[in-house]
Protein backbone atom coordinates (compact mmCIF):
# COMPACT_ATOMS: atom_id res chain seq x y z
CA UNK A 1 0.00 0.00 0.00
CA UNK A 2 1.39 3.31 -0.98
CA UNK A 3 2.78 5.57 2.02
CA UNK A 4 3.13 2.55 4.59
CA UNK A 5 6.72 1.47 5.44
CA UNK A 6 7.81 -2.03 4.99
CA UNK A 7 11.15 -2.74 5.98
CA UNK A 8 13.02 -6.13 3.90
CA UNK A 9 15.58 -8.52 5.43
CA UNK A 10 17.48 -11.10 4.31
CA UNK A 11 16.53 -14.04 6.18
CA UNK A 12 19.43 -16.54 4.51
CA UNK A 13 18.73 -19.15 1.52
CA UNK A 14 18.79 -22.70 1.18
CA UNK A 15 19.06 -25.81 -1.24
CA UNK A 16 16.20 -28.44 -1.07
CA UNK A 17 16.57 -32.08 -2.28
CA UNK A 18 15.98 -33.79 -4.27
CA UNK A 19 15.24 -31.57 -7.08
CA UNK A 20 17.80 -29.09 -6.02
CA UNK A 21 15.15 -26.69 -5.42
CA UNK A 22 16.78 -23.28 -3.97
CA UNK A 23 15.05 -21.10 -1.74
CA UNK A 24 15.47 -17.75 -0.27
CA UNK A 25 13.66 -16.47 2.94
CA UNK A 26 12.71 -12.74 3.57
CA UNK A 27 11.46 -11.11 6.65
CA UNK A 28 8.78 -7.99 5.88
CA UNK A 29 8.32 -5.79 8.66
CA UNK A 30 5.74 -3.23 8.77
CA UNK A 31 6.03 -1.36 12.37
CA UNK A 32 5.34 -3.89 14.96
CA UNK A 33 4.03 -6.49 12.40
CA UNK A 34 6.52 -8.96 10.70
CA UNK A 35 6.32 -12.03 8.91
CA UNK A 36 8.56 -14.26 7.05
CA UNK A 37 8.30 -15.32 2.66
CA UNK A 38 9.98 -18.21 1.20
CA UNK A 39 10.71 -17.59 -3.00
CA UNK A 40 12.12 -19.80 -5.19
CA UNK A 41 15.76 -18.62 -6.48
CA UNK A 42 18.18 -19.73 -9.07
CA UNK A 43 21.35 -21.58 -8.39
CA UNK A 44 23.71 -18.87 -8.84
CA UNK A 45 21.70 -16.46 -6.69
CA UNK A 46 21.73 -18.88 -4.06
CA UNK A 47 25.83 -19.15 -4.67
CA UNK A 48 26.04 -15.34 -4.35
CA UNK A 49 24.18 -15.07 -1.54
CA UNK A 50 26.60 -17.51 0.61
CA UNK A 51 29.33 -15.84 -0.62
CA UNK A 52 28.12 -12.30 0.41
CA UNK A 53 26.81 -14.27 3.94
CA UNK A 54 30.47 -15.37 4.26
CA UNK A 55 32.40 -12.05 4.27
CA UNK A 56 34.16 -10.61 7.04
CA UNK A 57 34.02 -7.13 5.61
CA UNK A 58 32.12 -6.06 2.26
CA UNK A 59 35.06 -4.43 1.54
CA UNK A 60 36.10 -7.38 0.16
CA UNK A 61 32.94 -6.95 -2.39
CA UNK A 62 33.94 -2.91 -3.51
CA UNK A 63 35.23 -4.12 -6.90
CA UNK A 64 31.21 -5.02 -7.75
CA UNK A 65 30.17 -1.52 -7.46
CA UNK A 66 28.86 0.33 -10.36
CA UNK A 67 29.40 4.06 -9.91
CA UNK A 68 26.10 6.53 -10.88
CA UNK A 69 26.79 8.95 -13.73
Amino acid sequence: MPGLRYRYFYAGSSKRPPAERYTMSVRIELDRDAQQKEFDIPKDLHGNLLWFKLLDDLGAAEYLEIPVT
